[in-house]
């Protein structure tokens, strides 16, 4: 690699969020892959991302299957939830443990934190 890190995972529909949040975390020194649907993310996988910042509201399915399927895999991803979903639907994510859960409009810090945790 040319020195930055591993790679971080966008998982996100909105194209705008996707660029900005991309453009952030690679100042910052991050690999970026971006997705804007949950099978380019679940294909994406297979890079083995260090983070991945994953929507739940994907227009193929719900992002709680790519959360899972790193759980159940086994990898060492950090997975930080970025969503305007409802405490229900967050609590109902509780057992996949994500690392972390960040509401929209998103603190670039909290971010910044979780993925770096």
């Amino acid at each position: 690699m040319d020195g930055s890190k591993a790679p971080l995972l966008i998982v996100e529909d909105d194209a705008f969020t996707r660029f900005a949040l991309g453009r952030l975390m690679g100042r910052r020194g991050w690999s970026i892959l971006t997705a804007s649907t949950l099978a380019e993310g679940l294909d994406l996988l297979a890079s083995q991302p260090e983070c991945v910042i994953l929507d739940l509201g994907l227009p193929d399915g719900s992002g709680e299957r790519l959360l899972r399927r790193v759980r159940e895999a086994g990898l060492r991803s950090r997975v930080v939830v970025s969503t305007a979903a409802d405490e229900a639907v967050v609590e109902g994510l509780k057992p996949l443990k994500p690392d972390a859960v960040i509401h929209k409009p998103i603190e670039m810090r909290d971010l910044l934190d979780a993925c770096q945790a």
